[in-house]
């Protein structure tokens, strides 16, 4: 007499919905860094460039120009 052997659905254990739940939050978390990043660079280049470079301090112009120079590397 043969054997029916029960197949194990791997789309609700506990390991793999912990799995998929951990990959979902690093990918919302890597978007939320990239969309901060691209506003922090979208900022700096509208005060450096946008004419309120002459309102700052010569201490927080070259803040920002390192900010935008890291940003785009």
């Amino acid at each position: 007499m043969a054997r029916r052997w029960k197949l194990i659905d791997d789309a609700n254990s506990r390991a793999m919905r912990a799995i998929n739940g951990y990959a979902v939050f690093t990918g919302y978390l890597t978007m939320d860094i990239k969309g901060l990043g691209f506003l922090i660079l979208i900022w700096t280049t509208v005060v450096l460039l946008g004419g309120f470079v002459s309102a700052l301090q010569n201490k927080f112009f070259w803040c920002l120009t390192f900010i935008t120079l890291v940003q785009t590397a």
